[in-house]
């Protein structure tokens, strides 16, 4: 009996440190999950998050200034 292939969930991460942005890229897709997008920036988040509607967010709650 064939079983229903759902799509892995698109997860959006938040993060303006490079090196933790790509760690938790890799986990999050270590864990079965798909990463379709990554923001440095409050701004850059909002964008992305309107234009690829991930269904969960990771986010840095402590971005620097300026975005």
């Amino acid at each position: 009996m064939g079983g229903i292939l759902l799509e892995p969930l698109k997860v959006f991460i938040v993060e303006d440190d490079q090196l933790l942005a790509s760690a938790l890229s890799m986990l999050v897709e270590t864990l079965g999950y798909f990463v379709n997008g990554v923001a440095d920036s409050a701004s850059a988040a909002v964008d992305g998050v309107l234009k690829l509607h991930p269904e969960i967010v990771i986010m840095d709650v402590n971005l620097q200034a300026g975005g």
